[in-house]
């Protein structure tokens, strides 16, 4: 897939650190959710970085990413008619099209792993699937799309680590509580490595788990973002993922 040029349509700061970036990109056609785009800063930014997609339809695309470093940092002051170039989209996603209206489902996010899971929730809702939320964040400040995952008629459970809004607790309880009800039938998670491995080991029913690494060209050439496997063998999250069998993955 060849670089194309991307305008900067709009930008607008959720939290403190996490920013949403609005895209004109021509040649998208859509995408499945767990997919991401590969985006050239320019300037000084020698690497492109991969970014989520959190929404999209023809012509347009939406990211969102935390402020983490100088480029991100420099991602922060991009006003609309500024251009990018990227690839997207790129990778594997989620496993849903076997999905029925029968089948019970639960996404369990943190931090900027949460978009992905938006955009699943909003195609599953689309076919009239039940959605079951699972988020968490550090303290009330750090929230975000909480809301549009109750616009899209999900049932949203938030937990805090210090309890300021929502349940106290991390996600991995509320995981804990959804396995106590024993209703719902398949898992998708995204987040920080730490959650995800908890919930691996927790969940052993039907699940897909969306994962970050390093890479550096995004199309499975370098072999910088290789993902290890319970069998012994191993993938690369750029092409084979970033969406994987929950229980495939040696996390």
């Amino acid at each position: 897939m060849r670089k194309h040029t991307l305008t900067v349509t709009s930008q607008r700061q959720l939290t403190d650190t996490v920013f949403e970036l609005e895209l004109e990109a021509p040649q998208f056609e859509g995408f499945t959710p767990g997919q991401f785009a590969f985006l050239d800063l320019g300037g000084s930014y020698s690497l492109a970085r991969p970014f989520s997609i959190a929404d999209g339809s023809k012509g347009m695309c939406t990211i969102v990413y935390k402020r983490v470093g100088a480029g991100t940092e420099a991602m922060t002051s991009l006003q609309p008619g500024a251009k990018l170039t990227g690839m997207l989209p790129l990778g594997t996603g989620f496993e849903i099209y076997h999905l029925s209206t029968e089948t019970r489902v639960v996404l369990v996010g943190g931090g900027v792993g949460i978009p992905p899971l938006f955009a699943l929730a909003k195609v599953l809702r689309g076919r009239g699937i039940d959605v079951c939320v699972v988020i968490g964040f550090a303290t009330t400040s750090e929230r975000f799309y909480e809301a549009r995952f109750v616009e899209l008629g999900c049932d949203v459970r938030v937990y805090t680590n210090d309890g300021s809004y929502g349940r106290r607790g991390l996600v991995i309880d509320g995981v804990a509580a959804l396995l106590q009800e024993d209703a719902h039938d398949v898992l998708y998670t995204c987040g920080p490595h730490g959650m995800m491995k908890a919930v691996q080991a927790l969940w052993k029913k039907e699940g897909y788990a969306a994962l970050e690494g390093r890479m550096a060209c995004g199309i499975g050439a370098c072999l910088s973002c290789v993902q290890p496997l319970h069998d012994g063998d191993s993938k690369r999250i750029c092409c084979d993922g970033p969406a994987f069998a929950l229980q495939e993955v040696a996390l």
